[in-house]
Protein backbone atom coordinates (compact mmCIF):
# COMPACT_ATOMS: atom_id res chain seq x y z
CA UNK A 1 0.00 0.00 0.00
CA UNK A 2 1.26 3.49 -0.80
CA UNK A 3 1.98 5.63 2.25
CA UNK A 4 0.54 9.13 2.37
CA UNK A 5 4.03 10.62 2.24
CA UNK A 6 4.69 8.97 -1.12
CA UNK A 7 1.23 9.39 -2.66
CA UNK A 8 0.91 11.30 -5.90
CA UNK A 9 -1.06 14.04 -4.16
CA UNK A 10 1.68 14.62 -1.57
CA UNK A 11 4.31 14.40 -4.29
CA UNK A 12 2.60 17.23 -6.15
CA UNK A 13 2.24 19.33 -3.01
CA UNK A 14 5.93 18.89 -2.14
CA UNK A 15 6.93 19.88 -5.66
CA UNK A 16 4.93 23.12 -5.47
CA UNK A 17 7.28 24.37 -2.77
CA UNK A 18 10.16 23.85 -5.22
CA UNK A 19 8.57 25.67 -8.18
CA UNK A 20 9.98 29.16 -7.86
CA UNK A 21 8.56 32.20 -9.61
CA UNK A 22 8.26 32.92 -12.46
CA UNK A 23 7.81 29.21 -13.30
CA UNK A 24 4.36 29.48 -11.68
CA UNK A 25 2.29 32.61 -11.20
CA UNK A 26 0.42 32.93 -7.91
CA UNK A 27 -2.91 31.98 -9.50
CA UNK A 28 -1.40 28.98 -11.29
CA UNK A 29 0.07 27.79 -7.99
CA UNK A 30 -3.33 28.08 -6.31
CA UNK A 31 -4.98 26.01 -9.06
CA UNK A 32 -2.35 23.26 -8.80
CA UNK A 33 -2.68 23.21 -5.01
CA UNK A 34 -6.46 22.91 -5.24
CA UNK A 35 -6.12 20.12 -7.79
CA UNK A 36 -3.68 18.21 -5.56
CA UNK A 37 -6.25 18.20 -2.77
CA UNK A 38 -9.30 16.95 -4.64
CA UNK A 39 -8.36 15.15 -7.88
CA UNK A 40 -4.83 13.77 -7.82
CA UNK A 41 -5.27 9.99 -7.84
CA UNK A 42 -2.31 7.82 -6.86
CA UNK A 43 -0.69 7.28 -10.24
CA UNK A 44 2.84 6.47 -11.45
CA UNK A 45 3.75 9.84 -12.91
CA UNK A 46 2.49 13.41 -12.79
CA UNK A 47 3.29 15.64 -15.76
CA UNK A 48 3.33 19.42 -15.30
CA UNK A 49 3.09 21.52 -18.46
CA UNK A 50 4.66 24.98 -18.21
CA UNK A 51 4.31 27.73 -20.80
CA UNK A 52 7.86 29.04 -20.87
CA UNK A 53 7.75 31.68 -23.63
CA UNK A 54 6.49 34.35 -21.22
CA UNK A 55 7.05 35.09 -17.54
CA UNK A 56 3.41 36.16 -17.20
CA UNK A 57 1.79 33.08 -18.81
CA UNK A 58 -0.90 32.16 -16.32
CA UNK A 59 -1.97 28.66 -17.39
CA UNK A 60 -0.48 25.46 -16.07
CA UNK A 61 -1.73 21.99 -16.98
CA UNK A 62 -1.35 18.69 -15.16
CA UNK A 63 -1.53 15.09 -16.38
CA UNK A 64 -1.86 11.86 -14.42
CA UNK A 65 -0.21 8.84 -16.06
CA UNK A 66 -0.64 5.21 -15.06
CA UNK A 67 1.02 2.00 -16.27
CA UNK A 68 1.52 -0.17 -13.17
CA UNK A 69 -1.36 -2.30 -11.91
CA UNK A 70 -2.20 -0.27 -8.78
CA UNK A 71 -1.97 3.02 -10.68
CA UNK A 72 -4.28 1.64 -13.39
CA UNK A 73 -6.89 0.86 -10.78
CA UNK A 74 -6.61 4.38 -9.33
CA UNK A 75 -6.96 6.03 -12.74
CA UNK A 76 -9.88 3.78 -13.67
CA UNK A 77 -11.62 4.73 -10.43
CA UNK A 78 -11.18 8.43 -11.20
CA UNK A 79 -12.81 8.00 -14.60
CA UNK A 80 -15.60 5.92 -13.04
CA UNK A 81 -16.35 8.85 -10.74
CA UNK A 82 -16.75 11.08 -13.80
CA UNK A 83 -19.28 8.65 -15.24
CA UNK A 84 -21.12 8.22 -11.93
CA UNK A 85 -21.27 12.00 -11.66
CA UNK A 86 -23.43 12.11 -14.76
CA UNK A 87 -20.85 12.79 -17.51
CA UNK A 88 -22.44 10.72 -20.28
CA UNK A 89 -19.39 11.06 -22.53
CA UNK A 90 -17.34 9.06 -19.99
CA UNK A 91 -19.62 6.04 -19.54
CA UNK A 92 -18.01 3.83 -22.18
CA UNK A 93 -14.46 4.98 -21.34
CA UNK A 94 -15.05 4.09 -17.68
CA UNK A 95 -15.93 0.52 -18.65
CA UNK A 96 -12.90 0.28 -20.93
CA UNK A 97 -10.50 1.46 -18.24
CA UNK A 98 -12.07 -0.85 -15.68
CA UNK A 99 -11.20 -3.78 -17.96
CA UNK A 100 -7.76 -2.25 -18.70
CA UNK A 101 -6.99 -2.35 -14.97
CA UNK A 102 -7.51 -6.14 -14.88
CA UNK A 103 -4.52 -8.27 -15.86
CA UNK A 104 -4.93 -10.42 -18.96
CA UNK A 105 -7.80 -8.58 -20.66
CA UNK A 106 -7.56 -7.47 -24.30
CA UNK A 107 -7.46 -3.87 -23.16
CA UNK A 108 -4.69 -4.51 -20.62
CA UNK A 109 -2.52 -6.22 -23.23
CA UNK A 110 -3.06 -3.66 -25.99
CA UNK A 111 -2.98 -0.38 -24.02
CA UNK A 112 0.24 -0.10 -22.04
CA UNK A 113 -0.46 3.21 -20.30
CA UNK A 114 -3.19 5.82 -20.04
CA UNK A 115 -3.18 9.45 -19.01
CA UNK A 116 -5.73 12.04 -17.91
CA UNK A 117 -4.81 15.60 -18.88
CA UNK A 118 -6.39 18.55 -17.06
CA UNK A 119 -6.10 22.05 -18.56
CA UNK A 120 -6.10 24.33 -15.51
CA UNK A 121 -7.05 27.45 -17.40
CA UNK A 122 -7.25 30.79 -15.55
CA UNK A 123 -10.71 32.05 -14.77
CA UNK A 124 -12.73 28.90 -15.52
CA UNK A 125 -13.72 28.64 -11.85
CA UNK A 126 -13.31 24.85 -11.65
CA UNK A 127 -10.64 23.21 -9.52
CA UNK A 128 -11.18 20.02 -11.52
CA UNK A 129 -12.12 20.68 -15.15
CA UNK A 130 -13.17 17.84 -17.41
CA UNK A 131 -9.99 16.07 -18.57
CA UNK A 132 -8.82 14.69 -21.87
CA UNK A 133 -7.83 11.02 -22.11
CA UNK A 134 -4.70 9.69 -23.82
CA UNK A 135 -3.55 6.13 -24.23
CA UNK A 136 -0.19 4.68 -25.19
CA UNK A 137 -0.64 3.27 -28.71
CA UNK A 138 2.76 1.62 -29.19
CA UNK A 139 1.36 -1.90 -29.28
CA UNK A 140 -1.15 -0.84 -31.95
CA UNK A 141 1.38 0.95 -34.18
CA UNK A 142 2.95 -1.24 -36.85
CA UNK A 143 5.49 0.38 -39.16
CA UNK A 144 4.96 -0.48 -42.82
CA UNK A 145 1.54 -2.02 -42.00
CA UNK A 146 -1.17 0.61 -42.09
CA UNK A 147 -3.98 -1.95 -42.46
CA UNK A 148 -3.07 -3.64 -39.18
CA UNK A 149 -2.59 -0.27 -37.47
CA UNK A 150 -6.00 0.94 -38.65
CA UNK A 151 -7.68 -2.26 -37.44
CA UNK A 152 -6.18 -1.98 -33.95
CA UNK A 153 -6.97 1.70 -33.58
CA UNK A 154 -10.57 1.21 -34.70
CA UNK A 155 -10.93 -1.44 -32.00
CA UNK A 156 -9.52 0.99 -29.42
CA UNK A 157 -12.01 3.66 -30.51
CA UNK A 158 -14.85 1.20 -29.95
CA UNK A 159 -13.49 0.32 -26.50
CA UNK A 160 -13.44 3.96 -25.43
CA UNK A 161 -16.38 5.41 -27.33
CA UNK A 162 -18.80 2.61 -28.12
CA UNK A 163 -21.26 3.35 -30.96
CA UNK A 164 -20.05 6.96 -31.30
CA UNK A 165 -16.64 5.65 -32.47
CA UNK A 166 -18.04 5.69 -36.00
CA UNK A 167 -18.07 9.50 -35.93
CA UNK A 168 -14.26 9.50 -35.67
CA UNK A 169 -13.62 6.86 -38.32
CA UNK A 170 -13.08 9.49 -41.01
CA UNK A 171 -10.30 11.48 -39.27
CA UNK A 172 -8.63 8.23 -38.24
CA UNK A 173 -8.65 7.00 -41.83
CA UNK A 174 -7.39 10.39 -43.05
CA UNK A 175 -4.33 10.19 -40.83
CA UNK A 176 -3.63 6.51 -41.51
CA UNK A 177 -3.95 7.11 -45.24
CA UNK A 178 -1.58 10.08 -45.16
CA UNK A 179 1.18 8.33 -43.19
CA UNK A 180 4.50 7.65 -44.92
CA UNK A 181 5.83 4.13 -45.33
CA UNK A 182 7.60 4.29 -41.97
CA UNK A 183 5.90 5.82 -38.94
CA UNK A 184 5.30 5.37 -35.24
CA UNK A 185 2.11 6.31 -33.38
CA UNK A 186 3.05 7.01 -29.77
CA UNK A 187 -0.26 8.17 -28.29
CA UNK A 188 -3.87 8.74 -29.27
CA UNK A 189 -5.84 11.34 -27.34
CA UNK A 190 -9.57 11.85 -26.87
CA UNK A 191 -9.92 15.61 -26.31
CA UNK A 192 -13.38 15.27 -24.78
CA UNK A 193 -13.75 18.91 -23.59
CA UNK A 194 -12.73 20.28 -27.01
CA UNK A 195 -15.36 19.99 -29.76
CA UNK A 196 -12.89 21.44 -32.28
CA UNK A 197 -10.29 18.73 -31.49
CA UNK A 198 -11.93 15.38 -30.81
CA UNK A 199 -8.83 13.27 -31.57
CA UNK A 200 -5.15 14.05 -31.17
CA UNK A 201 -2.43 11.94 -32.78
CA UNK A 202 1.11 11.93 -31.33
CA UNK A 203 3.30 10.63 -34.15
CA UNK A 204 6.96 10.10 -34.92
CA UNK A 205 7.90 10.46 -38.59
CA UNK A 206 11.17 10.51 -40.55
CA UNK A 207 12.17 14.16 -40.75
CA UNK A 208 12.02 14.40 -44.59
CA UNK A 209 8.43 13.12 -44.45
CA UNK A 210 7.14 15.77 -42.04
CA UNK A 211 6.20 18.48 -44.56
CA UNK A 212 4.66 16.10 -47.13
CA UNK A 213 2.62 14.36 -44.41
CA UNK A 214 1.21 17.66 -43.14
CA UNK A 215 0.18 18.62 -46.67
CA UNK A 216 -1.47 15.25 -47.30
CA UNK A 217 -3.36 15.37 -44.02
CA UNK A 218 -4.66 18.85 -44.78
CA UNK A 219 -2.98 20.95 -42.09
CA UNK A 220 -3.73 24.59 -42.89
CA UNK A 221 -0.28 25.97 -42.14
CA UNK A 222 3.20 25.62 -43.59
CA UNK A 223 6.45 25.10 -41.70
CA UNK A 224 8.24 27.31 -44.24
CA UNK A 225 5.74 30.16 -44.62
CA UNK A 226 6.11 32.13 -41.41
CA UNK A 227 8.20 35.02 -42.70
CA UNK A 228 10.88 35.92 -40.18
CA UNK A 229 9.65 33.07 -37.95
CA UNK A 230 10.25 30.35 -40.53
CA UNK A 231 13.88 29.98 -39.50
CA UNK A 232 12.84 29.57 -35.85
CA UNK A 233 10.43 26.76 -36.75
CA UNK A 234 12.99 25.01 -38.96
CA UNK A 235 15.61 25.41 -36.23
CA UNK A 236 13.28 23.84 -33.67
CA UNK A 237 12.55 20.90 -36.00
CA UNK A 238 16.31 20.31 -36.17
CA UNK A 239 16.54 20.60 -32.38
CA UNK A 240 13.68 18.09 -32.02
CA UNK A 241 15.13 15.43 -34.33
CA UNK A 242 16.31 12.23 -32.69
CA UNK A 243 17.92 9.56 -34.89
CA UNK A 244 16.18 10.92 -37.99
CA UNK A 245 12.73 11.02 -36.30
CA UNK A 246 10.61 14.06 -35.48
CA UNK A 247 7.64 13.78 -33.10
CA UNK A 248 4.50 15.85 -33.62
CA UNK A 249 1.04 16.23 -32.06
CA UNK A 250 -1.83 16.94 -34.44
CA UNK A 251 -5.55 17.15 -33.70
CA UNK A 252 -8.77 16.64 -35.65
CA UNK A 253 -12.27 17.95 -35.02
CA UNK A 254 -15.58 18.36 -36.80
CA UNK A 255 -14.02 20.95 -39.10
CA UNK A 256 -11.03 18.81 -40.07
CA UNK A 257 -7.41 19.25 -39.10
CA UNK A 258 -6.89 21.48 -36.06
CA UNK A 259 -4.90 24.65 -36.87
CA UNK A 260 -2.45 24.07 -34.01
CA UNK A 261 0.50 21.71 -34.48
CA UNK A 262 2.89 20.61 -31.74
CA UNK A 263 6.53 19.74 -32.47
CA UNK A 264 8.17 17.83 -29.61
CA UNK A 265 11.84 17.85 -28.64
CA UNK A 266 12.63 15.02 -26.16
CA UNK A 267 15.18 15.69 -23.45
CA UNK A 268 16.36 12.09 -23.81
CA UNK A 269 19.04 12.02 -26.49
CA UNK A 270 19.81 15.74 -26.44
CA UNK A 271 23.61 16.17 -26.35
CA UNK A 272 23.45 18.37 -23.26
CA UNK A 273 20.64 16.48 -21.57
CA UNK A 274 17.83 18.43 -19.92
CA UNK A 275 20.01 21.45 -18.99
CA UNK A 276 21.24 21.64 -22.57
CA UNK A 277 17.71 21.51 -23.99
CA UNK A 278 16.55 24.26 -21.62
CA UNK A 279 19.50 26.43 -22.62
CA UNK A 280 18.81 25.76 -26.30
CA UNK A 281 15.25 27.04 -25.80
CA UNK A 282 16.53 30.13 -24.00
CA UNK A 283 19.09 30.88 -26.72
CA UNK A 284 16.35 30.70 -29.35
CA UNK A 285 14.11 33.11 -27.49
CA UNK A 286 11.56 30.39 -26.76
CA UNK A 287 12.10 30.32 -22.99
CA UNK A 288 12.61 33.35 -20.77
CA UNK A 289 15.74 33.57 -18.66
CA UNK A 290 13.65 33.54 -15.48
CA UNK A 291 11.76 30.39 -16.42
CA UNK A 292 14.94 28.66 -17.61
CA UNK A 293 16.57 29.32 -14.23
CA UNK A 294 13.48 28.17 -12.33
CA UNK A 295 13.23 25.00 -14.43
CA UNK A 296 16.86 24.11 -13.77
CA UNK A 297 16.38 24.79 -10.06
CA UNK A 298 13.31 22.55 -9.91
CA UNK A 299 15.08 19.65 -11.66
CA UNK A 300 17.87 19.85 -9.11
CA UNK A 301 15.66 20.27 -6.04
CA UNK A 302 13.99 16.86 -5.67
CA UNK A 303 14.20 15.37 -2.21
CA UNK A 304 14.97 11.78 -1.14
CA UNK A 305 11.46 10.58 -2.06
CA UNK A 306 11.02 12.38 -5.35
CA UNK A 307 12.52 12.52 -8.80
CA UNK A 308 11.90 15.33 -11.29
CA UNK A 309 12.84 14.99 -14.93
CA UNK A 310 12.33 17.09 -18.04
CA UNK A 311 10.37 14.87 -20.43
CA UNK A 312 10.32 17.13 -23.49
CA UNK A 313 9.79 20.61 -24.84
CA UNK A 314 7.08 21.43 -27.35
CA UNK A 315 6.78 24.22 -29.87
CA UNK A 316 3.10 24.90 -30.53
CA UNK A 317 2.71 26.33 -34.05
CA UNK A 318 -0.61 27.74 -35.21
CA UNK A 319 -1.52 27.70 -38.89
CA UNK A 320 -1.57 31.51 -38.79
CA UNK A 321 2.02 31.67 -37.59
CA UNK A 322 1.76 32.00 -33.81
CA UNK A 323 4.46 30.28 -31.74
CA UNK A 324 4.47 29.19 -28.08
CA UNK A 325 6.95 26.97 -26.26
CA UNK A 326 6.13 24.60 -23.41
CA UNK A 327 8.18 22.41 -21.11
CA UNK A 328 6.94 19.14 -19.57
CA UNK A 329 8.34 17.96 -16.23
CA UNK A 330 7.57 14.56 -14.69
CA UNK A 331 7.17 14.13 -10.95
CA UNK A 332 7.82 10.55 -9.91
CA UNK A 333 8.85 8.47 -6.93
CA UNK A 334 12.61 8.27 -6.58
CA UNK A 335 12.50 4.47 -6.44
CA UNK A 336 10.35 4.14 -9.58
CA UNK A 337 11.67 3.23 -13.01
CA UNK A 338 10.62 5.98 -15.39
CA UNK A 339 10.98 3.65 -18.37
CA UNK A 340 8.24 1.36 -17.08
CA UNK A 341 5.73 3.61 -18.85
CA UNK A 342 7.39 2.73 -22.14
CA UNK A 343 7.20 -0.69 -23.73
CA UNK A 344 10.39 -2.44 -24.88
CA UNK A 345 9.17 -1.88 -28.41
CA UNK A 346 9.04 1.88 -27.81
CA UNK A 347 12.58 1.95 -26.44
CA UNK A 348 13.87 0.00 -29.45
CA UNK A 349 11.95 2.32 -31.75
CA UNK A 350 13.68 5.36 -30.27
CA UNK A 351 17.07 3.78 -30.92
CA UNK A 352 16.30 2.73 -34.47
CA UNK A 353 17.02 5.18 -37.28
CA UNK A 354 14.05 6.62 -39.12
CA UNK A 355 15.43 5.76 -42.55
CA UNK A 356 18.15 3.40 -43.82
CA UNK A 357 20.15 6.48 -44.85
CA UNK A 358 20.45 7.47 -41.19
CA UNK A 359 22.28 4.27 -40.28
Amino acid sequence: MTSSASSASDRLQRSLARMAAPLLTGRARERLLAFSSVACSDVDLIYIEYRVSSDTADQVDVSLSAAGHAARAALAQQVKQLAVGGAASWQTAAGCLERWAIRGTDEARALRAACLEYDLEPGDGAAVPEPSLFFNAHELSHAWDRVRTRRGLRAALRWFLGPSASTLAAPLDTVIGALPTNFHLAHLGFMIPRPDERLRFCLALPRPELGPFLRRVGWGGSLTAFGDRADRVADFVALAERGGWVSIALGFGAGGTHPRLGIEAPAQGHPGGAPGLIEALRERGLCTRGKAEALRALLGAAGPEDRYELSHAKLSVSASGGLEAKAYVTLGRNDATMGRLASIRQIRGRAAPATPAAE
